[in-house]
């Protein structure tokens, strides 16, 4: 369920002095690249698993050739509550947990069926209108401690470069705005920026640094849902065929709110407090549609045995990105800088809001499955899924992406995902349970896998039929601030451990 495996989403929204040029959009191809299928109760219940299963209305979006299993018509819809709990390390004595709660709908759709032939041939057909939720970006992060390495500073001394003020990027700027960066001049000559108040003297005359506190609230929301217009058919039982067009739609939104403070300063061992704290809060909006296409087929070779395989096209999005920033900072006491006089107070910058436009298409998406049959007891269902992240490519008329580009090349790898389910039947109830895995999708050694565990219960009758099942996935997701030249930013490890409870109530006619 979890995208949320970001090196830094927050840096997207940052302009980097150079050409002023754009750069961070490689996260998004992960972001809303990494998607489920979504789909009804009973599939969820069952760890995903449904490439070769059929019969369900989240057939539509994973294999539309399961649409030919049916032989009659349906409706049902999916409500959902999520919990989520994040946890957040900065350091091994630093600790910080959330939790948040969110109602949803998972899948609501309508399968239309036509019965053509019985005897034999092209037995039947069906086509189906389904909403599917695929991603959910809603989760909250929440972190503080001393990471003894670098302060935000330090990545604003890096944006400015040896720039003059007119060049610098707007983050840059706003920091040298507000005497948070101050040039430092050999015969005229500027040679670079230096942070304020980071030097001292300890008891024995030698220069230390000191580093703040850092905190920070993340709050991210939004979700992706996609339209599924989709027909399947059977031929003689044996062989099931199908096509649909799945039309994307989503926003991502996040507000990021970063502090610095206990800035402190020992000369001879005597407090020397100037810099009280920063603060930089900002936002992101990114709204998209895209669009793709899915091709199935299941073959029946024995009467408990089926095989299906589907391919999903990649999606191609047309995205608006809007962001802005504000960074403020506050002065303990009265300071110069050369020969300018600087009050004690606070002091402010907003930025305009930056609007982008490109495009992002996501990999494309093999699957395989298999489904045993155990008599009229239940069954055990298994797929695999071959994705390469490493092909996904963003355009832009607004920027380069180049950049971008080969950061997705060198970063993102390809992965097979795993899902597995089982099904007993004992009478009109159903028992169900299974399992997900999606690795690390990233070219290192760091864990960042989503795993899922999945269970539930239905009940079927020929009127109508009822589900119930609870999905707990956990993963993790690793996060830094800022960056900096000598990657001495830190990096926030978060778990996050998601419960989310299913409800579907369908109708046959």
């Amino acid at each position: 369920m979890k995208k949320l495996i970001l090196f830094s989403a927050a840096i997207i929204c940052l302009i980097f002095s150079e050409a002023n040029a754009q750069f961070g959009y490689y996260n998004d191809a992960l972001l809303f690249g990494r998607t489920t299928f979504g789909g009804s109760t009973r599939i969820q219940s069952l760890g995903g698993a449904q490439v070769s299963l059929g019969g369900d209305i989240s057939s539509a979006g994973s294999n539309p050739a399961g649409l030919g299993f049916y032989n009659r018509s349906e409706f049902s819809f999916t409500p959902g509550l999520n919990f989520q709990n994040s946890s957040s390390v900065f350091n091994a004595d630093s600790k910080n947990e959330t939790f948040q709660n969110n109602f949803d709908i998972g899948n609501i759709g309508i399968v239309f069926n036509n019965q053509i032939n019985k005897s034999g041939g092209l037995k039947s057909a069906s086509f189906a209108i389904t909403l599917n939720k695929i991603n959910d970006f809603n989760d909250e992060i929440s972190y503080s401690g001393y990471n003894d390495f670098s302060s935000i500073l330090f990545s604003f001394q890096d944006q400015a470069g040896n720039l003059a003020p007119g060049a610098m990027g707007d983050l840059a700027f706003a920091a040298y705005d507000q005497y948070l960066l101050n040039p430092f001049e050999d015969n005229g000559e500027l040679l670079f920026y230096d942070p304020v108040n980071f030097i001292g003297l300890d008891g024995n005359d030698n220069e230390v640094y000191s580093y703040p506190l850092q905190e920070e609230t993340i709050n991210r929301s939004g979700s992706q849902y996609q339209w599924n217009f989709s027909a399947g058919a059977n031929y003689n039982d044996k062989l099931y065929f199908g096509a649909s067009i799945g039309f994307v739609t989503m926003r991502y939104e996040q507000i990021r709110n970063y502090t610095e403070s206990e800035f402190f300063i020992f000369n001879d061992n005597v407090s020397d407090d100037i810099l009280d704290r920063v603060n930089l809060r900002d936002e992101l909006d990114i709204t998209g549609n895209g669009v793709n296409g899915t091709f199935g087929m299941i073959f029946r070779p024995i009467k408990y045995l089926t095989v299906g395989v589907s391919y999903v096209t990649p999606t191609f999005y047309t995205m608006t990105e809007e962001s802005n920033f504000r960074l403020s900072s506050n002065y303990f006491q009265d300071f110069t800088v050369g020969d300018t006089f600087v009050e004690a107070g606070n002091y402010s910058f907003e930025s305009d809001i930056l609007t982008s436009n490109y495009n992002l298409r996501t990999p494309a998406k093999l699957n395989v499955g298999t489904t045993v049959f155990v008599g009229k007891h239940g069954f055990i269902s298994g797929d695999v899924e071959f994705v390469d992240y490493g092909s996904s490519r963003l355009r832009s008329d607004d920027f380069s992406v180049n950049a971008d580009n080969d950061e997705i090349a060198s970063l993102y790898r390809s992965v097979v995902n795993y899902r597995v389910g089982g099904e007993y039947r004992l009478d009109m109830f159903r028992f169900r349970g299974g399992y997900s895995y999606m690795p690390n999708p990233y070219d290192s050694d760091l864990k960042r896998a989503n795993e899922s565990i999945t269970f539930g219960v239905g009940l079927r009758q020929k009127k109508y039929f009822v589900d119930l099942g609870v999905v707990t996935t956990s993963s993790k997701e690793f996060y830094s601030p800022y960056t900096t030249v000598d990657n001495s930013q830190p990096e926030i490890e978060t778990k996050f451990d998601d419960t989310k409870l299913m409800f579907t109530l369908g109708f046959n006619f």
